[in-house]
């Protein structure tokens, strides 16, 4: 991360604009300590003890790591295990999932970001006659001033979320939080590539993830672009299995990787991690599903949400048989993440589902016995929908029977399709 300019103008430009914005501090830190400016390992430290008191440590964490690189003599043990014994088994019972937004509170959402980056690119060309040391001095100044928080040591701190972390006892977590390993990415650098084999899984720190991932056909299509406090690569927390997309810094990404190996410290809690991110990214799901599945096409976004809580989530081994031909259905089948064959009678050749591929809706529509037989070929984390939702719902929202029976002038419903 170069000290130049730009990249101090932008920071003030944020502070002003949100005088809370720590990331904008810990980026100003970062700055001056490539300068060769023992004024930044002040700054992060100031910026630590923040993030801790109002309830941020994916940016504590972000800030002890900066600080392990730059002044690595000092001691932070002692803070990692307070960040230990804060958040041990601090997982909800309840998992809330994602907010799924109508496509107007979406559009007003929208309309306010690119209102927000019109007047942050204003102020940074009204900051455009400041440089050199006077910039530097004054986005230093700012970065210190920390009289916008309220600081009051006498209340309890605040608790905020730290991922999938929540789950563990305080030992484990407090040997996860060692594990971890501060990455820095740079507009266009990968995190993780689409069918490479998982290394590790990244919670963002700072900046924008593209995710992206190719079709059959060779097309490549924009999921998602995550941010700060998100997680990446997380299905290999699961299953074990190649990349199912590409992550691609958007700008400069600052991002904690928990390496492969740590994965085994996990086992304690393995039910539970299960669950937190199977409703994480079937949250995720849902959402670029609905773009093109008849099924969740149909239904009232204000519906989403509420049919994603009637999903179960299930881990399947390879071999495992989830529908077979000439059986009553299962249930609805949603892939989070892994690889299913289909086979059925009189057919040569098998076709193959993968992730975002839903199955084992045709028998539930017309019940009518399972036309092809569904295995698992490596190990999956799936959704299911049982028979007597699946009807509840047709039943609710006729559109999505109407849909279907329109798609069936196009395919042959004899034959399992996919819907992606």
């Amino acid at each position: 991360m170069l000290p130049t300019d730009s990249l101090f103008r932008a920071q003030l430009a944020a502070l002003s604009q949100d005088p809370k914005d720590l990331a904008a501090r810990v980026v100003v830190a970062v700055a001056l300590l490539e300068s060769g400016e023992a004024e930044g390992a002040r700054l992060l430290r100031g910026c630590l003890r923040v993030s801790l008191h109002v309830g941020q440590p994916v940016t504590a964490l972000w800030a002890l790591g900066l600080l392990r690189r730059y002044a690595p003599l000092a001691s932070n043990d002692e803070t990692l295990r307070a960040l230990a014994a804060r958040y041990a088994r601090t997982l909800p019972d309840v998992v809330h999932l994602p907010d799924l937004l109508s496509e107007v509170e979406q559009a007003r959402l929208d309309e306010e970001e690119a209102r927000r980056a019109v007047d942050l690119g204003a102020q940074v060309e009204a900051l455009r006659p400041l440089s050199g040391a006077a910039l530097v001095a004054r986005a230093t100044a700012a970065a210190g001033d920390l009289s916008a928080f309220d600081l009051d040591l006498s209340a309890p701190p605040a608790l905020g979320a730290l991922s999938l972390f929540n789950a563990f006892s305080e030992q484990t977590l407090l040997q996860l939080l060692n594990a971890l390993e501060l990455r820095l990415f740079t507009q266009g650098d990968q995190l993780i590539e689409e069918g490479e084999e998982a290394r590790g899984v990244f919670v963002v720190c700072c900046g924008r993830v593209d995710i992206t991932r190719r079709t059959q056909e060779g097309e490549t299509i924009d999921l998602a672009t995550l941010g700060a406090g998100a997680l990446v690569g997380e299905m290999g927390l699961i299953t074990n299995s190649p990349r199912v997309a590409t992550a691609t810094a958007h700008d400069d990404v600052w991002a904690l990787m928990l390496p492969a190996p740590a994965y085994a410290l996990m086992r304690e809690c393995k039910e539970e991690v299960y669950a937190s991110l199977s409703h994480l990214v079937g949250g995720r799901m849902l959402q670029n599903i609905t773009k093109f599945s008849p099924v969740f096409r149909a239904l009232p976004r204000s519906a989403h949400a509420e049919l994603l809580r009637e999903f179960k989530s299930m881990v399947v081994q390879p071999g495992e048989v989830l529908l077979r031909q000439g059986e009553r259905g299962r249930g609805l089948f949603l892939i989070l993440d892994g690889l299913v064959r289909v086979n059925q009678l009189g057919s040569l050749e098998p076709r193959w589902l993968r992730e975002g591929d839903i199955f084992g809706e045709t028998s539930l529509v017309y019940d009518s016995p399972v036309t092809a037989t569904c295995t698992a070929v490596r190990r999956s984390l799936l959704f299911m929908l049982s028979p007597e939702r699946f009807k509840q719902m047709l039943d609710q929202f006729p559109e999505v029977r109407h849909s279907l029976s329109e798609l069936s002038l196009f395919r042959n419903l004899d034959e399992l399709y996919t819907l992606t």
